[in-house]
């Protein structure tokens, strides 16, 4: 009797370094080459072929953090943290200049904005629609109408 021979496959150690705190998991194949687009990764993960921490994941948006592993076909691919770093913001708040209102004279309203459609006097806005043209005499005859009934005897 023949015994069969389990042959072991080199594992492709991949290192991905995060830029952030964690990535989704179908960016994470995108990044690392295994699929074209965030897409075509989710759809990878859906099939059941993408394992997590030795789990087979089928969320395709799982969030993967540092220190965990992810298995794919042949490939391991180990999350390392980043610097920590992340660019700066600029200070938006400094920039921004305070916002005034443009004042109306007493007694007028304020002016429109450029495109604007003005208010009515009741405040609804006035109709778009043509006016409508009153109906054109019809041509046909009208109908005579016939006597009232008689009750039954």
């Amino acid at each position: 009797m023949v015994t069969p021979v389990k042959v072991e496959r080199p594992v492709k150690r991949i290192e991905y370094t995060l830029t952030q705190d964690l990535i989704e998991l179908n960016h994470l194949l995108k990044h690392t080459g295994f699929a074209d687009s965030g897409g075509s990764g989710g759809a990878l993960v859906s099939t059941g072929v993408v394992k997590v921490d030795g789990r087979i994941e089928l969320r395709k948006r799982n969030k993967i953090r540092a220190g965990q592993v992810v298995q794919i076909a042949d490939s391991e691919i180990y999350v390392l943290a980043g610097s920590g770093e992340v660019a700066a913001k600029p200070d938006v708040k400094a920039e921004k200049k305070p916002f005034s209102k443009p004042v109306a004279k007493s007694g007028t309203k304020p002016a429109a904005k450029h495109g604007a459609k003005p208010f009515t006097k009741s405040g609804a806005k006035p109709s778009t629609k043509p006016t409508a043209k009153p109906f054109a005499k019809s041509a046909t005859k009208p109908v005579a109408k016939s006597a009232p009934r008689s009750a039954k005897k």
